[in-house]
């Protein structure tokens, strides 16, 4: 060191710029420079709560220096004392003691020694008196990431403490969210599970659980990251998967980069893996599926860096490796529309099948064309469609070797023809009138549906008509714009062609217009007399006018057509007196346009009187009190004289006895009679003959009135807190709450417009202090009406009484003979009294009276409690004012506990793989595990989890694959809370049944004696019974005969059949069953038919002769060239496979070839073909039957 210290003086002495002064110190220690210096503080940097004499590690972090000083100040910086002068750059000090210096104003600071970087505490801590408490976070304490939903220990270092509470925050303290109250102070807190409120922020705070005098909290802030999530959704139940194919595993999941999966062949009991780590892009392709044969599978997708989360397919499927043939047509499969001179694709799916034949009918059947026979089996075929138009089309696909299995089209499709179309009108040089809608025509075939659309410009611009509608050759439109370029155009709408355009160009004139100008509306006119109709009008040649005298309910023809000249001199006016008339004129053709008078005039006879009450007429609400305007219609009357009724006509009341009959007057004050049935009637003032009155009754209501109800005079508002304000009103619909510190000086806005419902809650009430308070309602509208309350109350900022229930107030889970701690807040209460309700509020039993008001009580929660609907009620035991309650209900819930697994229990037993419904009796839970052991219950590791989480709904249905005697099923609450196992139960192997023989194919002769075998375990007698119609009724063959594998049945003539299958069944119960495969024939006697070729045939080099057998085993084939004379051995004893490939002999050739086959075993079987054939020659023309010859080709030289 004194090395060091030499060399470091010589190196500063060199330097000359590195001995810097420290600012609050008169000596300077010196240090060598080692590149950037950076400090920075760590611990304490804000908020925490130091005890005198206590020790406290201060901690931060530090480059390019060897040495540091440290610091504090209690007074926010102004001066600093030292904590130590010169310390190694560790990062950690521990200070001890804490000085005796009370004050919340500390920060520690922290200085290289050689002056070039200092840092501080970024926020003042506090030093309090000794309690001999001391708190300090271990972890999170900054940089941590945490996953929702997992479990993780909060862990902190502690004295003096008994209890802590503990709190997190997501927004780096701004909000704080409790985790536990109370906790006993172990200085490990298990946090499970962790909320799923993400968050990059996040902080835990800890505290003195009993006054919150010491705390600490996380340095730094750490991460939550999003709860991961996997769901399965392929295969995930019910299907069936071929082994050795390609399978697509689907799932969703949610951040989660990599997964691992895994199959199950015994629904859960054990997992094979296919693939440890793949991307979690949502799908994978499991290829090749084992080759196996279960139906108990199931796929689990799972995070493949931890095994969590994860999910299993909701129900089991299967893999088999039984292949069958099998053909199912895809396309076309009806309703197809295919155009003829196209090319479609025809496509299948298939198992066990090599080469397919395909055929085509346009006659829904009666015969078939083929298209191909013998493709490889791809699944697709390109078919060009041919000219064949149909609508009774369908496909065939079958196997090329023996025509099955076979399908074709579920339904016809239709070849439809090539689609034309084709504008016939506008095609151009029409004109059309803007306004007026007329037909758009048009041709096609083979065209569903058409788009139409228009230019204004000669193909500039196009603007859509409509984007689809059927093809039915018409379609009405308008245009709204004049122009002289217009064309239409057509599109088929579904394969965008063919297009048809307008040829040329066509015309669409302006809109025409009609305004009626005379009578327009409170004219007179007389009946008899004649007047000039009056209108302007465009682009109308002529019009037809109209009157009507009921105000337009029915009109009748002035004239039905009459030059657009703008005048008609009607007449002479007919011969009625009406109030109610009004003139129509409209284009005489289509009528439209059209025009009314605005307002209703008079034809009358001359010294003729008529009145007609307009306003009020029905329907209306005057206010009583209010000033309302009444009008009429009236004719030959100079004064009227006005009258109402509020009983319907029973009694009249004058408002006026005469008044100018010029239509309107103005009822200056509505009485304050409150009536539903009101009316008005107006008379001739002279002699009150003409007289009306409204057509229906009228209402006569209440003022709009509000009054406050609360505050209303005498209460205190606390400021910063929330007060509802309470009114009535009646015909107001929203109102403007304002408020007063100057008992009506001025006025402050609360809120401008909110809807008279009778309450409105008032946040944050001002911080202010006033005895003259109150409060203004309005009618939001006008002002008017308004209340103000009847009496002053007072608004604080100053303490006043105060409770409020902290926990439990709403949604918590509680549970009978628990201690759980109620905790609220008071203000200025010595002692509070605590009640609480199982019923919402019903009714209040007492907790305990007259308790300290500390903020906390400790509750043992009575036995028996069970209730959702419970809350906590506290009072100031003096008065029972101020009063809280828990803003919402909690539940108290029944202690968890499994009570009995009802089955399977001691003894039982179940057979393997069949469906097994465990059941259980249990109070206070909410989801359970059930997990089973059939080795061995005292090993942790023997247990097998059936399912991690389900409701307990009492009852569970799994099956079991593996047969033992040692079965236990194990049921435990999800929350660990309750657990209880079953007694030793049996799970013994499942009885099965397969069929050896008839399995599909076989050719039994009646009367001959045929084994019938199969195998089996678990059963003792069986029932066989066969079928010659496919399983559509059954025959017994033996009711019960041991269970050895074989019997022998001698079929008869009678159980002739093609169709035949065969059952075997468990004697006793019919379970499980076992069923032939495929069908096999039963026939009388062997058979041997040629079937190709069988005659008529030309056929050159060479020939596939087909043939098929029933019960025949070995064939002889032969041919001839001379039409049977003489025969020629192809084939000797060989295996009857239905098909020999026939190359002839170089020089063969005849006109009268035939093939025949023949049982080996008996020559006297034979078929020959029906007809001769052709070898080598052309087919003659005519009937002429060719002689047998045989030419044999000259020698090569």
């Amino acid at each position: 060191m004194r090395k060091l210290i030499i060399l470091s003086f010589a190196l500063l002495i060199i330097l000359s710029s590195c001995k810097l002064k420290d600012p609050t110190s008169s000596t300077n220690p010196v240090e060598p420079g080692t590149g950037d210096v950076t400090i920075k503080v760590v611990a304490p940097n804000g908020g925490e709560i130091l005890s005198e004499g206590s020790a406290f590690e201060i901690q931060w972090t530090g480059t390019g220096t060897l040495l540091v000083r440290i610091q504090y100040s209690i007074d926010n910086g102004t001066s600093w004392g030292l904590v130590v002068d010169s310390l190694k750059n560790t990062g950690i000090y521990n200070w001890f003691p804490v000085p005796n210096s009370i004050s919340n104003q500390c920060r520690i600071m922290i200085t290289s020694l050689n002056g070039v970087s200092t840092d501080q505490s970024d926020k003042v801590f506090s030093i309090v008196r000794n309690s001999n408490k001391s708190l300090k976070i271990n972890s999170p304490n900054g940089g941590e990431s945490w996953e929702a939903g997992s479990a993780k220990q909060i862990k902190w270092y502690s004295s003096g403490l008994d209890s802590v509470k503990l709190q997190y925050t997501t927004d780096n303290g701004q909000h704080w969210n409790l985790i536990a109250v109370d906790k006993k102070n172990t200085g490990i807190y298990y946090w499970d599970p962790i909320p799923n409120t993400p968050s990059t922020l996040a902080k835990v705070r800890i505290m003195d659980a009993k006054d919150g005098t010491i705390s600490t909290e996380s340095t730094n802030p750490f991460t939550i990251l999003p709860e991961p999530v996997i769901k399965v959704l392929s295969p995930n139940g019910g299907e069936t998967i071929l082994a050795g194919t390609n399978r697509k595993i689907e799932w969703i999941s949610e951040n989660i980069e990599n997964v691992k999966i895994a199959y199950s062949t015994n629904n859960g009991f054990d997992w094979k893996t296919i693939v440890a780590s793949t991307p979690a892009t949502g799908f994978y392709i499991w290829s090749p599926v084992p080759n196996l044969n279960s139906q108990l599978c199931k796929i689990r997708v799972y995070d493949a860096s931890d095994g969590e989360p994860s999910d299993v397919s909701d129900s089991v499927f299967t893999i088999t490796n039984q292949i069958s043939q099998t053909i199912g047509i895809t396309s076309p499969n009806g309703g197809e529309k295919w155009q003829a001179g196209t090319s479609q694709n025809i496509t299948w799916s298939s198992s066990g099948v090599t080469n397919v034949k395909l055929e085509f009918t346009s006659n829904n059947g009666l015969t078939w064309n083929t298209l191909v026979d013998n493709l490889a089996n791809t699944g697709a075929y390109g078919w060009s469609i041919p000219n064949s138009l149909s609508t009774q089309c369908l496909i065939k696909v079958s196997d090329a070797a023996d025509g099955e299995p076979a399908d074709q089209s579920n339904a016809n499709f239709s070849i439809t023809p090539k689609p034309e179309l084709k504008i016939l009108y506008p095609i151009g040089g029409e004109t059309w009138t803007a306004g007026i809608v007329d037909t758009i025509r048009w041709s096609s075939i083979g065209v569903d549906n058409v788009f139409i659309d228009y230019t204004p410009d000669n193909g500039i611009t196009w603007t859509t008509i409509v984007e689809k509608t059927p093809s039915n050759g018409k379609y009405g439109f308008s245009f709204s714009t004049p122009g002289s370029l217009f064309k239409v155009r057509i599109i088929d709408a579904d394969n965008k062609s063919p297009v048809s355009l307008s040829n040329g160009t066509f015309t669409v004139l302006p809109e025409p217009k009609i305004t009626v100008l005379a009578p327009n509306g409170n004219e007179e006119w007389y009946a008899g007399s004649s007047d000039n109709i009056k209108w302007t009008s465009t682009n109308i040649e002529n019009v037809k006018i109209e009157y009507t005298t009921n105000n337009g309910a029915t009109w009748v023809v002035i004239t039905n057509s009459t030059p657009s000249t703008g005048a008609y001199s009607w007449n002479p006016i007919p011969n009625v007196s009406s109030l109610q008339c009004r003139i129509r004129v409209s284009e005489a053709t289509r009528g439209i346009p059209s025009d009314i008078s605005d307002n209703n005039f008079t034809i009358t006879f001359p010294g003729t009187q008529l009145v007609r009450v307009t306003s009020p007429n029905g329907g209306e609400k005057w206010t009583a009190g209010s000033s309302q305007k009444i009008t009429w219609d009236a004719a030959g009357i100079s004064n009227v004289k006005i009258e109402y009724t509020l009983n319907n006509g029973i009694s009249w009341n004058t408002i006026t006895a005469s008044t100018p009959s010029n239509g309107f007057y103005t009822w200056s004050q509505v009485p304050n009679t409150l009536s539903t049935n009101c009316k008005i009637r107006i008379s001739d003032a002279l002699d009150g003959a003409p007289s009306d009155d409204s057509d229906q009754f009228f209402t006569i209501q209440e003022a709009p009135a509000i009054t406050v109800l609360s505050p209303n005079g005498g209460e205190t508002l606390q400021s910063g807190t929330s007060q509802e304000i309470r009114w009535t009103s009646q015909n107001v619909e929203n109102v403007k709450i304002e408020y007063t510190t100057n008992a009506g000086g001025t006025w402050n806005t609360i809120i401008n417009s909110w809807e008279s419902k009778g309450a409105y809650t008032w946040s944050n009430i001002p911080d202010l202090s006033s005895y003259q308070c109150r409060i203004k309602i309005s009618d939001a509208a006008n002002g008017s009406p308004f209340d103000i309350s009847d009496n002053n109350f007072t608004i604080s900022n100053t303490t006043v009484q105060s409770i409020r229930v902290i926990l439990p107030n709403g949604g918590d889970k509680w549970r009978e003979k628990q201690t759980k701690t109620i905790t609220w807040d008071s203000r200025a209460i010595a002692n509070v009294k605590i009640d609480f309700t199982t019923n919402n509020g019903i009714t209040w039993t007492n907790i305990v009276n007259n308790l300290p008001s500390s903020g906390s009580y400790d509750w043992t929660i009575p036995a028996g409690l069970n209730s959702t609907q419970c809350k906590i009620r506290i009072s100031d035991a003096s008065d029972n004012d101020p009063i809280d309650e828990s803003d919402a209900p909690f539940s108290i819930l029944l202690t968890p506990e499994i009570q009995q697994i009802t089955f399977p229990t001691n003894g039982s037993e179940v057979i393997a793989g069949q469906p097994v419904n465990i059941q259980w009796v249990s109070t206070g839970i909410t989801a359970v595990k059930i997990e089973y052991n059939y080795i061995n219950p005292t090993v942790p590791s023997d247990w097998i989890t059936l399912v991690d989480s389900v409701q307990n709904s009492g009852s569970y249905q799994t099956s079991f694959s593996v047969v033992s005697d040692n079965y236990v099923i194990r049921i435990t609450a999800t929350d660990r809370t309750a657990s209880m196992n079953s007694g030793v139960f049996k799970v013994t192997k499942a009885p099965t049944i397969t069929i050896i023989r008839p399995n599909g194919g076989e050719q039994w002769l009646s009367n001959n004696s045929q084994e019938i075998s199969w195998s089996s375990n678990n059963i003792v007698n069986v029932k066989i019974e066969y079928s010659t119609n496919g399983g559509g009724s059954w025959k017994t063959i033996s009711a019960s005969t041991p269970n050895d594998g074989t019997y022998n049945w001698v079929p008869t003539d009678n159980d002739s059949s093609d169709n035949s299958v065969v059952r075997i069944s468990e004697a006793v119960t019919g379970t499980p069953t076992g069923l032939s495969a495929n069908v096999f024939s039963i026939h009388k006697y062997k058979k041997v038919r040629v079937v190709y070729p069988n005659g008529g045939e030309t056929i050159k080099d060479s020939v596939n002769v087909i043939w098929t057998t029933f019960a025949v085993s070995n064939i002889n084939l032969y041919y001839s060239v001379d039409n049977g004379v003489s025969w020629v051995q192809l084939l000797t004893n060989s295996q009857s496979t239905g098909a020999y490939h026939w190359v002839f002999p170089a020089g063969l050739f005849s006109g009268q070839a035939r093939i025949k086959v023949e049982d080996a075993s008996n020559p006297a079987l034979y078929d020959i073909s029906d007809g001769f054939f052709y070898l080598n020659v052309d087919k003659p023309v005519g009937n002429v039957i060719p002689k047998a010859e045989i030419k044999k080709l000259p020698k090569k030289k």
